[in-house]
C-alpha cells in the first residue's frame, strides 16, 4: 500500500531475510536511532522487526481495508510473527470479505432494479433482455414486483411484435397476390390480415391497389374481389368486399347478389352454431340418469341436424335408461 514503507529485515535463522513492509509512520527516524536507550540497542533486530510487523498486522486488521490486511499478513508470515496472530488476522480478513462481498452484492442489486425501472416502459425488447438477465445475475428472485413487471412487459412487447410481424406479412402477400392477379390468394391474404388485426383501411389500400392504380382500375378490382368473395365462404372477407364496392359504386346487382349471399352464409354460421350446442348438450344428457332430460335432448338434436349416429347412440342409451 502506498501509506507502507519497506524497510530491511535483520538477517537470522528465524527472520526470513530480505525486505518487510511496514507504515510508513513507524519509520525510524535517524535521530531515534541514534537516541534509542542501551536497552533498545541490545534488543535482537530480529525481534524488532518482528514486533513492528506485528505491530502493523494489528493495525491493519483494526481497519476496514481487506487488501493493506492481506499485504501485513504475507509480511507477518515473512518474518515469523506467531501463527495465533496471523490465524487472527485471517479470521478478520474473512469477515472483511464477506463484508464487501455483501456491500458489492447490494450494489449490483439496487443498479439491476434501476436499470429494470428504466427498460420496464422503453419499449424495447432488447433492452428488457438485458435488464432482466442483469437482474437475475444480481440475485433478484423470480416473483419480485420489479422482475415481475419487466417480464410481463417483456412478454407483451413480444406477442405486439410478434402481430406486427404477422400483419406486415399478410400485408405484402395481398400486394403480391393483386400485382398478379391471383384472386384465390389475394381473398385467403384479405382473410389472414383481417385475422390478424390489420387495419382495414390498409388491406383495403393494397387491395385494390390505391396507392398506384386509377380510379378505373380500382372500381374494376372492387368487382373483382365481389364476384369472387361471393362465390365463397368467408363471411369476413365478403363483409369487406361489399364494403369496397359500396365505396367504388359497383352496380346495385351484383351488391343485391353479395348481400344475398352474406345473408345466406350468415344463416349457415347460425345453424352451424344451433348444431354445435345441440350435439354438446346431448353429449351432457347423456351422463344423465333422467330418461325425460335425455329424450328432450335427442329431440333438440333431431332438430338442429345432429347425425343419424349420434341419435342411435343416444336413442340406445335412453331405452337402457327406461327399462
Amino acid at each position: 500500500p502506498a501509506s507502507w514503507a519497506s524497510r530491511p529485515a535483520a538477517s537470522g535463522p528465524t527472520a526470513g531475510g530480505g525486505d518487510v513492509m511496514v507504515p510508513e509512520s513507524w519509520a525510524l527516524r535517524p535521530s531515534a536511532t541514534a537516541a534509542s536507550s542501551s536497552s533498545a540497542s541490545a534488543s535482537s533486530p530480529v525481534h524488532v522487526g518482528r514486533r513492528e510487523v506485528a505491530r502493523a498486522l494489528d493495525f491493519a486488521a483494526a481497519g476496514m481495508d481487506s487488501e493493506a490486511l492481506e499485504w501485513a499478513i504475507v509480511q507477518a508470515r515473512a518474518v515469523g510473527v506467531s501463527e495465533e496472530a496471523v490465524a487472527r488476522a485471517e479470521k478478520r480478513k474473512a469477515s472483511l470479505m464477506d463484508q464487501v462481498g455483501d456491500v458489492r452484492r447490494q450494489r449490483a442489486r439496487r443498479e439491476a432494479l434501476s436499470v429494470l425501472e428504466s427498460a420496464t416502459g422503453a419499449g424495447s425488447v432488447d433492452m428488457l433482455d438485458a435488464a432482466i438477465a442483469q437482474a437475475e445475475q444480481a440475485g433478484i428472485q423470480v416473483g419480485e414486483a420489479a422482475l415481475e413487471q419487466a417480464q410481463v412487459e417483456r412478454t407483451r412487447l413480444a406477442e405486439d411484435f410478434r402481430r406486427q410481424q404477422a400483419r406486415s406479412v399478410a400485408l405484402a402477400a395481398i400486394r403480391v397476390a393483386r400485382q398478379g392477379m391471383d384472386i384465390s390468394s389475394l381473398l385467403q391474404a384479405i382473410r389472414d390480415a383481417a385475422q390478424v388485426g390489420a387495419n382495414p383501411d390498409l388491406i383495403r389500400r393494397d387491395a385494390l391497389g390505391m396507392r398506384d392504380c386509377g380510379q378505373d382500375q380500382r372500381h374494376a378490382m372492387a368487382v373483382c374481389i365481389l364476384k369472387f368473395a361471393t362465390q365463397g365462404s368467408s363471411s369476413e372477407v365478403l363483409d369487406l368486399a361489399i364494403q369496397w364496392a359500396r365505396a367504388e359504386s359497383v352496380a346495385d346487382a351484383e351488391l343485391t347478389l353479395a348481400c344475398q349471399r352474406r345473408a345466406a352464409l350468415e344463416q349457415e354460421a347460425l345453424q352451424k352454431r344451433h348444431l354445435g350446442s345441440a350435439a354438446s348438450d346431448l353429449a351432457a344428457a347423456w351422463k344423465e340418469t333422467d330418461p325425460q332430460v335425455l329424450a328432450a335432448a335427442i329431440d333438440n338434436a333431431r332438430a338442429a341436424g345432429v347425425s343419424a349416429e349420434m341419435l342411435r347412440l343416444a336413442e340406445h342409451r335412453f331405452h337402457t335408461l327406461i327399462k
